[in-house]
């Protein structure tokens, strides 16, 4: 299995996703094609808690990766992808941190949270290019909104990072289904552990997306001292498109609705309380 050697230099932009993904891939059909199956990684732990993760005991996932990548022990930490960068906005390094105990509780729940961190970097350049497509140049607002311009161009702004975060968490999902079949666990499996993930911070992002444009407003109509209506049309995201769509303002405010009280409770107790989540 060749390395990513081009890769290893810190003058990245963005991973180079499609060549790695072949990667795994390729390693996916040759385990096939030779044994049939796929092993589970050999995992291991040095002093300083800097994991590495053997495929087939013997392939470190590193040969698949660019060298910036490492993993790391964090106790009592489910998961998180954390990206540094230099004063050019190049990407100098991913540490993926994980709670190294979780293997002995459950491994393939471990695995899963692993494939969907790798998936969130492998995922950055779709994100970004999709959040470039569709940016937006609204200038300043005031507050408390004295005009429906400034409430429109801030909920504008505010949908259109509501959809860059979320659309996050899709791809890093949707990549990450395809990282953990190199890791002997089927997508069947993958997607019962973080489709909650996935739906809980769907969930608590619309809702809290939800309680700002009702404040907002609450506060617009109190300094207008007339109810809000308006013929201009809004981008929201769209989960099971996974893209934004134009809707109505009446269109989106229903969409937010169904995001209430009790739909947060369930999604932050997910988030809190359950075994199958991660961040």
């Amino acid at each position: 299995m060749g390395s990513l050697d081009e890769l290893s230099e810190p003058i990245l932009e963005y991973v180079d996703s499609a060549r790695i993904l072949d990667l795994f891939t390729q390693y996916v059909e040759k385990q096939h094609a030779q044994k049939g199956k796929i092993e589970h990684p050999r995992i291991s732990k040095d002093p300083e808690g800097n994991v590495n993760i053997y495929l087939d005991g013997e392939i470190n996932i590193k040969e698949m990766l660019p060298e910036i990548f490492v993993f790391c022990d964090r106790r009592g930490f489910v998961g998180c992808a954390i990206r540094s960068f230099d004063n050019n906005n190049h990407l100098t390094r991913v540490r993926v941190d994980f709670d190294y105990n979780t293997f002995e509780k459950n491994e393939e729940r471990a695995l899963c949270v692993i494939a969907h961190e790798i998936g969130h970097v492998l995922a950055d350049e779709h994100v970004n290019l999709e959040a470039e497509k569709n940016e937006i140049d609204l200038g300043g607002y005031s507050e408390p909104f004295e005009r429906v311009e400034d409430f429109e161009n801030e909920l504008a702004i505010m949908l259109h990072h509501l959809s860059i975060y979320i659309n996050g968490e899709v791809q890093a999902y949707n990549y990450g289904k395809i990282v953990v079949d190199s890791f002997g666990v089927d997508q069947t499996t993958f997607e019962y552990y973080m489709e909650p993930a996935l739906r809980s911070h769907v969930t608590d992002a619309f809702y809290h997306c939800r309680q700002f444009v009702t404040k907002m407003l609450a506060d617009l109509e109190k300094s207008t001292g007339s109810k809000f209506s308006t013929e201009k049309t809004f981008k929201i995201y769209d989960t099971s498109l996974q893209e934004d769509v134009e809707v109505t303002f009446e269109e989106l405010i229903e969409i937010l609705g169904r995001y209430d009280e009790k739909e947060f409770e369930m999604a932050k107790d997910a988030i809190e309380n359950s075994e199958r989540i991660t961040k």
